[in-house]
C-alpha cells in the first residue's frame, strides 16, 4: 500500500530547499523525492585549506638514513637542531619513526613527510 504525501509537506520542503539554496529541486506533489539530491559540487582549485602538496618521486626523497645535515636542512620545517636530532637518532625502520622516536613534532613531520624515506641497508625497495 502506497503512501501519499500531503501537500503541506511538499510546501515545507520546497520552502526549505529556497533557504538553503536548492531552488527547483523540490519534488511536485504526486512525484517520488530522490534520495539523492543532484546539486553539483563546486569545487574551486586550491580553496581548500589542506590543498595536496606536490608530491615528488620516490628517486627525488631523501633517505633519513643517509641524508647529510644540510641536504636535511631543505625540508620544510628542518632546522639546524632538528636535523642533528634526525642524524643523532639514525636508524630508521620507516619515516614515522621520526614522530615514534620524538624526534620532531607530528606537525613537522606532516610538512615533511612526502618528501622523505628511510632506506635500510640490504633491503631493496620497490
Amino acid at each position: 500500500m502506497t503512501r501519499l504525501v500531503p501537500p503541506s509537506v511538499f510546501r515545507l520542503i520546497a520552502l526549505l530547499a529556497l533557504a538553503t539554496g536548492l531552488q527547483g529541486q523540490a519534488p511536485e506533489p504526486g512525484q517520488a523525492m530522490d534520495p539523492k539530491p543532484k546539486a553539483a559540487a563546486v569545487k574551486r582549485k586550491g580553496s581548500s585549506p589542506r590543498a595536496k602538496r606536490p608530491v615528488p618521486p620516490k628517486e627525488k626523497r631523501l633517505d633519513l638514513n643517509s641524508a647529510s645535515k644540510d641536504e636535511l636542512k631543505t625540508l620544510p620545517g628542518v632546522t639546524d637542531e632538528l636535523a642533528q636530532r634526525i642524524i643523532q637518532n639514525r636508524p630508521y625502520l620507516s619515516k614515522g619513526f621520526l614522530v615514534t622516536k620524538k624526534v620532531m613534532p607530528v606537525g613537522t613531520y606532516q610538512g615533511l613527510s612526502a618528501r622523505v624515506m628511510a632506506v635500510q641497508k640490504g633491503v631493496k625497495t620497490r
